[in-house]
């Protein structure tokens, strides 16, 4: 639920701000992107199993990704 929850919200924020005011919210909490969607990650998918991770790689997919520049994902993915 709570990855649900915070893909319907960054999905919301998406569809009211630019691409670059979105990632500067969560810049305000990381230093990079790749640095905040590592750690997301790591806890929320890693960590967990069954619905969690499903519900999570959805969110990474379909938000956050969306919201990297193609250096960051590259990052992220190797």
């Amino acid at each position: 639920m709570v990855a649900s929850d915070l893909a319907k919200l960054v999905n919301y924020i998406v569809n009211l701000e630019s691409v670059s005011d979105v990632r500067s919210h969560f810049l305000k909490v990381s230093t990079s992107m790749t640095d905040f969607c590592l750690e997301l990650f790591d806890h929320l998918v890693v960590r967990e199993s069954g619905q969690v991770a499903t519900e999570m790689t959805k969110f990474f997919r379909d938000c956050l990704f969306k919201l990297m520049n193609e250096e960051e994902r590259t990052t992220f993915i190797s």
